[in-house]
């Protein structure tokens, strides 16, 4: 049974890559936090799960089984979930407009502008 995860865009692999890694470096910084004071650790381990969702079907459906019983709670991931990955499908979508090695203008002949 499908639950709904696939129906985002599908991410390129580089997108999909930063998205992995920003998700575990959260879960990390969450355990550190739940010993540690003045890191909110379930805040963090929350938001890292939600990012690892957006490239984990299997992180998706256990989000989605813990948060069954507060579907307020539920709504809130899935809304930062969707963040994240519009957020992500736009930087990916700007790489590709823009290449970091090619100009955003053209050059111009004029020899004023030298």
């Amino acid at each position: 049974m499908r639950t709904g995860s696939s129906k985002l865009p599908k991410l390129s692999l580089g997108m999909r890559v930063v998205a992995f890694i920003l998700g575990w470096g959260l879960v990390l910084v969450g355990v550190a936090g739940l010993a540690l004071p003045g890191i909110q650790g379930v805040l963090t381990l929350l938001a890292g799960t939600a990012v690892l969702s957006v490239v984990s079907e299997t992180v998706y459906r256990l989000l989605r089984w813990l948060f069954r019983r507060w579907p307020g709670g539920w709504k809130r991931v899935k809304g930062f979930r969707r963040r994240v990955h519009g957020w992500l499908h736009r930087e990916e979508s700007r790489e590709t407009a823009h290449p970091p090695n090619s100009p955003t203008s053209p050059k111009s002949d004029d020899p004023q502008d030298s």
